[in-house]
């Protein structure tokens, strides 16, 4: 079996992640951003978030599929990274993912 490449991935994988990315980015608002790169097998979003002179960087990473297969690069959950610690929890809804940011902004 031939295992796909990254760009190949991401490219067969766009028409699922869009509507997820936009529907993100609307929930989340203007100051999100599309931080995809080229060659990520996920698409992702962020934003730096700067309280009291202080910044967080939040990332959210988008799945390829609704079906997990690590092995063709094939991810079905949401993952986020929020602040410093770069700790990154996976959630199986957008519910559950945008709560955990939104909860995290708050504070």
């Amino acid at each position: 079996m031939i295992k796909k490449t990254s760009q190949e991935t991401n490219e067969a994988h766009t028409d699922f992640s869009a509507p997820l990315k936009s529907e993100l980015l609307e929930i989340l608002g203007y100051d999100w951003r599309d931080s995809s790169y080229r060659h990520d097998e996920l698409p992702s979003i962020s934003k730096v978030q700067s309280v009291d002179g202080f910044s967080d960087f939040i990332q959210i990473w988008i799945p390829n599929s609704e079906k997990t297969d690590e092995d063709k690069g094939l991810i079905s959950s949401f993952s986020v990274s929020l602040g410093e610690t770069q700790d990154i929890k996976a959630f199986s809804t957008m519910a559950e993912a945008v709560a955990e940011v939104k909860a995290f902004e708050r504070n």
